[in-house]
Order: C-alpha cells, then sequence, then structure tokens
C-alpha cells in the first residue's frame, strides 16, 4: 500500500474515528537501544502519572475490575532488554518477553544470527541475548512468553513445521527458566499470519494466551479469552503520535482489509517471500 494512502487512512481515524485512552491498553516494543532510553523512561513515566498499573499477560486478559493496567511487552530476542531492567525496576513495572529461542549467542552461530535479524528486519547493534541473561530477567519477575523458535511466517511453512517452531521453542525456554512457559505472541503480528489451527495447537500446548500485533484495535471488546491485541509503541517518534495510535478506532477497517488503519511503518523481509508491508 503506498506511503500516501497510509497517512490519509491513519490521518481519518485519527481525527474522525478516535476514543478516549482506554482502561487497559497493550503496548510492544523490540529493541532498546541506548539511544531511545530516554523516550522509553517517558512512556513509562506517563502511564505511571495516569494511575496505570503493569499486569502480567493472563491477568491483563482477564481482569474486568475498573483498574486502569498497563501491559509491557517486547517480541525477538536483543541483549539490550536485559540492560533496561533497572528502568522497569525504577517504576516498578512488570514486563512480558516473547523470545525467539534460535539466536542466543552462547549456543548459536555468528552466520544463524545474522540471519535472524535479516528475518526481523533489524539493522542495528544485532546482539542477541544469551541464555544467563534471559534467565536473570525471569528472575527479576518479569515473565518470559514464547514467540516461536526462528521468527518464520507461520501461516506460510507447512503444519509440521511451525509445530516444532513453537513446541521446541517453548521446550527450550522452560529449560532454561525453569518455569512454564503459558504465553505466546505470534511472528508478524496480523491476523493473516495466524490461524485457527494454530490457534487451536496453542490451547493444546499449554499456552494461556496469545498475542497479536495488530493495533487500532485497543478500544475493541475483548471476545477471544485468550487474545490480547496489542499496539507497537514507536521509540523514534512522539509521545503524542503514539497515544493517538492508542486511541484509534480501527476495527471496522481491520476487519474488512485483514489491515491496520493505524500502520505500523515497517516493512519486514522474510527468507524466500517478497517484501511485504506490515499493513
Amino acid at each position: 500500500m503506498p506511503e500516501r494512502l497510509k497517512n490519509v487512512i491513519r490521518t481519518i481515524h485519527v481525527r474522525f474515528l478516535a476514543k478516549p485512552l482506554p482502561r487497559k491498553i497493550a503496548i510492544y516494543f523490540h529493541e532498546l537501544e541506548p539511544t531511545t532510553w530516554t523516550a522509553f523512561e517517558k512512556c513509562l513515566a506517563y502511564f505511571k502519572s495516569l494511575g496505570y498499573r503493569s499486569a502480567s499477560p493472563y491477568e491483563f486478559a482477564n481482569d474486568d475490575s475498573e483498574r486502569r493496567l498497563l501491559f509491557l511487552s517486547f517480541d525477538d530476542n536483543f541483549s539490550n532488554w536485559h540492560s533496561a531492567l533497572p528502568l522497569l525496576s525504577k517504576f516498578k513495572y512488570h514486563a512480558t518477553f516473547y523470545v525467539n529461542t534460535l539466536p542466543f549467542r552462547d549456543v548459536c552461530s555468528g552466520l544463524e544470527i545474522e540471519e535472524f535479524f535479516g528475518r526481523v528486519d533489524y539493522n542495528g547493534d544485532d546482539v542477541p541475548l544469551s541464555r544467563p541473561e534471559l534467565r536473570e530477567i525471569a528472575d527479576a519477575g518479569h515473565t518470559i512468553g514464547c514467540h516461536s523458535h526462528s521468527h518464520q511466517p507461520l501461516t506460510s511453512v507447512p503444519r509440521h513445521l511451525w509445530r516444532l517452531e513453537i513446541a521446541s521453542s517453548k521446550r527450550q525456554l522452560e529449560d532454561i527458566i525453569g518455569r512454564p512457559v503459558t504465553d505466546f505472541s505470534y511472528p508478524y503480528g496480523m491476523r493473516r499470519f495466524f490461524s485457527p489451527e494454530l490457534r487451536d495447537y496453542c490451547v493444546e500446548a499449554g499456552f494461556r494466551t496469545i498475542a497479536t500485533g495488530i493495533p487500532g484495535l485497543q478500544v475493541a471488546k475483548q471476545v477471544d479469552p485468550l487474545q490480547i491485541h496489542r499496539t507497537r509503541w514507536r521509540l523514534d517518534t512522539s509521545l503524542h503520535e503514539n497515544l493517538a495510535d492508542l486511541r484509534v478506532d480501527g476495527r471496522i477497517f481491520e476487519q474488512l482489509t485483514g489491515r491496520s488503519s493505524v500502520g505500523c511503518r515497517l516493512v519486514h523481509l522474510l527468507p524466500s517471500f517478497t517484501p511485504f508491508s506490515c499493513w
């Protein structure tokens, strides 16, 4: 979809289909480069000032109180998550880290790490976590979730491969942190990269929540008790613009087109597939 059209669609939704900031907000990040820590701290401080408390995935998905809840999460596998733990502790915020298990740097080859970051279209400081660092994140009280083994588009690979991608990753994470892993976030986030068959398998595998990356649905009523709709918080743009994305009611547009009315403004490159926008 052309960039100009994306901007027009987003502008229409922001101006005419915006709701008040929801009581429950689910956001996610990818990498946390040191240059973005100020923006990250500003994000946490803002929600803290409004009285939002953080929640685990299961608590967030099942809460029907009047409390303001913030679901903080991270996708993929970046060593700089570990460096940001003191900042989360400062605000007494709990986060969920959805981890790909392929690129742990203490067991993975340099070529495999390079190929992994190519799949997630990341060109920064390409350093993934080590297994001891992940264990420290878990021991600090944060939730560790599964994001598949190697970040493949699950609906585009054979059934036996996506089963392996999920099951092997879950098992490895449980071995590393020494506790059950019951939360899942699927790669690439949009609805077309997941299916009812995948959902059924995730339930069978023991997952209690499944997180999407579909923006524009923060105001939507939760239909599936397992599902958490998240909006990406972009650390390279303003607080005001990110908050506008959270207030967008993009339900009709997403249902009709299968795409986001917000637009995550990124292009992912899939191996053996043509480039596609996350729209």
